[in-house]
């Protein structure tokens, strides 16, 4: 994988891009939707209100946001009355609210190139490993934008009135958007209670979204990815088993410890083999080795010297459902009955004929990793989480 792929900031930059266009998309969307424009006419009277004709407000409406998309030259509308539609503070201000639309629309199509192009690139990866950056790179863009929306949307809940007054001044230099709802007509066909549905419906759409996209992810992290075990029978001694936890962290395993144990489970020689890892790790304790059966939901590969194939010859990413790894205690290894029933799920490590056996923790590290190199290593960082991906290069 390139530089550029690798690098989380490039993963963030995807993620975002892609939640920028759903954002401004939505308002896009609902606030150009003349559906909306006409059953908001309705529901408050706006015609009757503002002692105009159906037509008359239909055509207003239809002119104001032809002039915002840049479809026409100007708001020059005149009424039946022969009076202008709308007065020189509200034109005046309308070329704010068309140069904001023009911003966002750059910003809009800047963001979906953005998002195709890392699209393709990472589909050039394989299906597998774009949807392996998918999973990782939404999991921070939907809590970061998660909880904006959140609080943007508690804030609209609680104070509107504040809400749109901030809006205002953050996105307009000037006063012109301060119009009189008794005189001026713009404010009259979309007054307060109008953009307050509106907000709403913007917020509300925005959340299905991501909502979705969360849900599309979580699927594809349990329908293509294998939950991987690593299951330890009857380990004895400590720092073996401190130094495995330790990998099963890292790997991002489930660890299985099969009763009886060699040593006491808190021993200090344990603890410090596994380092400061242990409370992190989920780890699941056996009282004997038909306990642990009942638990199984997928394959189970027995790791064992009297294995007839090598440990990468089986295709671990063909495989739906979880992948336990068992290894033996370090004198004995695995039970014979249970490998001579399971002999076509016994591998071996490949090793020298001088050798009887591995250690146990290396053991489990080749085999975990050969796993998860087949798996494309998922939900595994590629990069240095936290020097980042180019602090090499800036030591130069």
């Amino acid at each position: 994988m390139s530089n550029i792929l690798q690098s989380r900031k490039f993963n963030w930059i995807w993620a975002s891009s892609m939640i920028i266009v759903l954002i401004i998309g939505s308002i896009f969307s609902h606030s150009f939707n003349r559906t909306f424009y006409n059953d908001m006419n309705e529901r408050l009277s706006t015609a009757q209100r503002m002692n105009l004709s159906e037509s008359e407000l239909n055509t207003a409406t239809a002119v104001l946001l032809d002039y915002i998309q840049d479809s026409r030259n100007d708001l020059h509308f005149e009424l039946e009355s022969g009076d202008q539609m709308f007065n020189q503070k509200e034109i005046d201000h309308m070329v704010d609210v068309k140069n904001l639309y023009l911003g966002s629309q750059a910003i809009l199509y800047v963001s979906l190139i953005v998002a195709i192009f890392l699209t393709i690139r990472y589909l050039s990866l394989g299906l597998k490993k774009a949807k392996f950056i998918f999973n990782q790179s939404f999991k921070t863009s939907f809590v970061v934008f998660g909880l904006l929306l959140a609080a943007l949307g508690m804030y609209v809940v609680f104070d509107f009135d504040g809400f749109w007054t901030n809006f205002h001044h953050v996105f307009f230099s000037n006063d012109l958007w301060l119009l009189d709802p008794a005189t001026d007509r713009l404010i009259q066909m979309v007054p307060l209670e109008f953009f307050n549905q509106l907000v709403f419906r913007i917020i509300f759409s925005v959340l299905i979204g991501l909502i979705i996209l969360a849900f599309i992810a979580l699927y594809q992290r349990k329908a293509n990815h294998p939950k991987l075990h690593i299951v330890l029978f009857e380990p004895e001694i400590p720092q073996n088993t401190g130094n495995v936890m330790r990998t099963a962290m890292a790997s991002n395993a489930t660890l299985h410890l099969i009763e009886p144990f060699g040593f006491i489970y808190d021993d200090k020689r344990l603890k410090r083999s596994g380092m400061d890892y242990i409370d992190e790790l989920d780890i699941i304790i056996h009282d004997d080795y038909a306990a642990f059966k009942k638990t199984v939901n997928g394959r189970v590969i027995f790791v064992t010297r009297y294995g007839e194939q090598s440990h990468s010859e089986i295709n671990y990413s063909a495989e739906k459902e979880n992948i336990y790894l068992v290894f033996g205690k370090e004198s004995t290894g695995l039970p014979l009955d249970v490998l001579a029933n399971n002999l076509k799920d016994c591998v071996r490590i490949p090793m020298t004929s001088n050798a009887r056996s591995l250690n146990l923790a290396n053991s489990v590290a080749i085999v975990t990793y050969e796993v998860l190199r087949q798996l494309d290593y998922q939900e595994l960082s590629l990069v240095e989480i936290q020097k980042g991906s180019d602090w090499l290069r800036k030591h130069k």
